[in-house]
């Protein structure tokens, strides 16, 4: 920062004050810009990485909430609990394997929470068995319908897809894999 005095004479008395000059030199100005603009190019692709792994992870997150919901509500009551894919209205199970659309849980033929569909772009890959789609836990929270899911959204790179096993058990376990 450049700083300049000056001397000023008043009719021949000579007061002497300083006068400084606050600011920003050309050169200073586009240093600083360009600094900012490398900073900028490094961290928006990690940035793009970051928003993507926090996507999927909040996808299988509510994937698997609804089928730990699910098992709880069977062991609770002693009695059979669905996680489905949804009706439009979501007030069933759609009877088709599309779990883009969003899930539900029943329990005894009620409907105890309703997800609505995931962001647009997200990619879920169920399991082919069972084909309505409906995954059913006993009332000891096991599962005839146990398998492999995966989710992630489109043009995902690296580990930015998730893999949600359940066992026969009814447990549920979730870990990065990379993207197909």
């Amino acid at each position: 920062m450049a700083v300049r005095s000056a001397q000023v004479s008043v009719s021949g008395a000579t007061p002497q004050f300083s006068i400084r000059a606050k600011g920003f030199t050309l050169v200073e100005l586009m240093t600083t810009v360009a600094v900012l603009l490398i900073t900028i190019t490094v961290a928006v692709p990690s940035f793009r990485s970051i928003i993507q792994n926090t996507r999927s992870t909040a996808l299988v997150n509510e994937l698997s909430s609804a089928m730990n919901l699910g098992r709880s509500e069977a062991i609770k009551r002693g009695r059979e609990a669905r996680v489905c894919p949804r009706n439009n209205a979501g007030s069933a199970c759609s009877g088709d394997n599309d779990w883009t659309v969003g899930w539900l849980v029943q329990s005894e033929g009620n409907v105890v929470r309703v997800w609505d569909a995931p962001p647009a772009g997200a990619v879920i890959v169920a399991p082919a068995n069972p084909a309505d789609g409906i995954i059913r836990f006993n009332g000891l929270g096991g599962t005839e319908d146990a398998g492999v899911w995966e989710s992630r959204f489109v043009g995902c790179s690296g580990e930015q897809s998730r893999q949600m096993n359940i066992g026969a058990t009814g447990r549920i376990s979730v870990r990065r894999v990379d993207c197909p």
